[in-house]
């Protein structure tokens, strides 16, 4: 495994078995699976005075995001043990090295960790965290593993896998937002935000199916296998763009016009998308009938213009607190 060279250590049976969890930890995700979180901590503060600003209760939800990360992959290596092995078998194999067992109490303890501050939390901010971080904790579970093993279901699979990352932006808001009297176009503000990342990662997701849909064929059940990779491909490029304009839109209503730098971000914002996704279109829909020479750039499209897109995101937000 290649992120064994991240690892000095001499010791070969130490740096596996952290190099195993590096992997079964899908690090690859793990930034991105951060930035909604991230997103939703700055569009709280931007509602809020500047006087205030609660990095106790901030750090705290990224250790709970940090956790639930971990809850989520772990189960999912798990629960697609036999399955990667066919397709995917570094995957299976740092399972191998970690155990089976040992891999449970670690998702038995990121759970009893999270809850623990979660509960801090919901006396300190309120009992909406702690609603959302049972949904979440649901899904995590019910995605890959029986009885529920909710990804073998069209659509339920994507909502249940996407659900988890969605709900991360209000509860980053939450937690921050609490400490002001929030107006009703903050509301709106998230629920843009929210609904736009949503759209985006569904839009993303069309793309990740595309990437498997070779290896899916006959083993699961997803939009590529049963109506074609083309047609997940004709989704994405109408649902990543219009899940950018929707958390447009939204920062266009809150920015302040008088505000030369968030005119600034908002050009520069309109022109990276338009260059993401002239790449998604010039390296992979306009090809779409080779997919053999589309097969691996989706992979690399849908980990980095993920991390891409939502970094844009996350960074209009944080424009919103420049006053």
């Amino acid at each position: 495994m290649f992120h064994n060279k991240i690892f000095g250590i001499k010791n070969k049976s130490l740096k596996s078995f952290l190099a195993a969890i590096f992997v079964a930890g899908r690090f690859e995700y793990f930034i991105a699976d951060m930035l909604p979180f991230i997103t939703g901590v700055f569009l709280g503060l931007s509602c809020i005075s500047r006087d205030i600003f609660p990095y106790q209760q901030i750090l705290i939800g990224l250790i709970i995001t940090i956790c639930a990360h971990y809850v989520s992959v772990w189960a999912n290596v798990l629960g697609d043990y036999e399955l990667d092995k066919k397709f995917k078998s570094y995957l299976p194999k740092s399972v191998d090295i970690i155990g089976k067992q040992n891999l449970i109490i670690g998702i038995v303890f990121m759970v009893l960790l999270g809850t623990f501050f979660i509960i801090y939390l919901a006396f300190t901010v309120g009992f909406v965290i702690l609603v959302l971080w049972i949904i979440g904790i649901f899904f995590a579970f019910a995605y890959s593993n029986e009885p529920l093993r909710l990804k073998k279901y069209i659509a339920i699979g994507d909502f249940s896998r996407g659900i988890q990352l969605v709900i991360l932006l209000p509860f980053g808001f939450f937690i921050v937002a609490h400490y002001t009297d929030f107006s009703m176009s903050d509301i709106v503000s998230l629920l843009f935000y929210t609904v736009g990342l949503g759209i985006n990662l569904f839009g993303l997701f069309l793309v990740g199916e595309t990437w498997d849909w070779k290896d899916d064929v006959g083993f699961v059940n997803t939009f590529a296998t049963k109506y074609g990779y083309k047609v997940c491909l004709n989704g994405a490029i109408i649902l990543m763009p219009l899940g950018i304009i929707l958390m447009m839109v939204c920062y266009f209503i809150k920015m302040s016009y008088s505000n030369v730098l968030q005119l600034i971000y908002l050009l520069l914002w309109i022109v990276l998308a338009c260059v993401i996704m002239g790449i998604f279109y010039h390296y992979i829909y306009s090809r779409k009938e080779q997919y053999e020479r589309i097969e691996s750039k989706c992979g690399i499209f849908t980990m980095a213009g993920t991390t891409a897109i939502w970094s844009l995101m996350a960074a209009s937000c944080y424009m919103l607190i420049v006053r």
